[in-house]
Formats: structure tokens, C-alpha cells, sequence
């Protein structure tokens, strides 16, 4: 696997691959990791994932699934007060790549996970 550095978002030097778009697919997930605070438990936020999967994620950082209102869905963690809402997803739906980005953001914001 590549050896990657530079700042959250953005490589900047890719070592051991030809390019940089080749280092960024060797990553399964293409995020980068993202672990409970304090802990290497790692969280799995990854492009493709399910909607099912994703819940399974929030219920396991402590979130609650609130209601279903004008085609969303709330899940909402009350120590933090970090609430998320999303499409009403189907169990085996793709989450969007855009939906994933904004939650890995939200949960590091909120101190809920540590980004590597």
C-alpha cells in the first residue's frame, strides 16, 4: 500500500505509486480512518456503504433514530447535541458520497470520532 502525506483532503506527495489517483484507489474506503476517541476502534465510513450499514454505525456512536418528516430521517446524539438528517434511505440504498463527506465532518466537529 502507498504511503500517503499532506493535509486532510489533499495529497500531496503519494510514495511508492505512479500517481496520485492510483495511491487514492488502493484505499478500500477512500476516506481516510476514523476511530473512537481515545481508542483504535476503528469506525468505517466508506463510498458504497448501505444505508444499513451506516445506521448500524450512528447506533453504535451512540445515536438515536428520531422521525421521518417531508422524505428525511433524523438520528440525533444528545451528549454532543450533533443531530443528522438524511434522505429516506432504503435498508440496502447506496448512501451518496456527499451525505458520507458531511457526517465524517459533523462527527469529527463534534468530537464524536478522531480523524488519522
Amino acid at each position: 500500500m502507498p504511503k500517503l502525506s499532506g493535509e486532510h483532503g489533499k495529497i500531496i506527495r503519494a510514495e511508492g505509486e505512479a500517481n496520485a489517483r492510483e495511491a487514492v484507489s488502493a484505499y478500500s474506503d477512500g476516506l481516510p480512518g476514523l476511530y473512537l476517541p481515545g481508542t483504535r476502534k476503528r469506525i468505517t465510513l466508506r463510498h458504497g456503504m448501505s444505508f444499513h450499514e451506516l445506521r448500524q454505525v450512528l447506533m453504535e456512536l451512540g445515536f438515536r433514530e428520531g422521525r421521518h418528516l417531508n422524505g428525511f430521517q433524523s438520528f440525533q446524539e444528545e451528549t454532543s447535541g450533533a443531530m443528522v438528517l438524511l434522505p429516506e434511505y432504503q435498508k440496502h440504498d447506496h448512501v451518496l458520497r456527499i451525505h458520507l463527506n458531511t457526517l465524517r465532518k459533523l462527527l469529527i466537529e463534534k468530537s464524536l470520532v478522531e480523524s488519522v
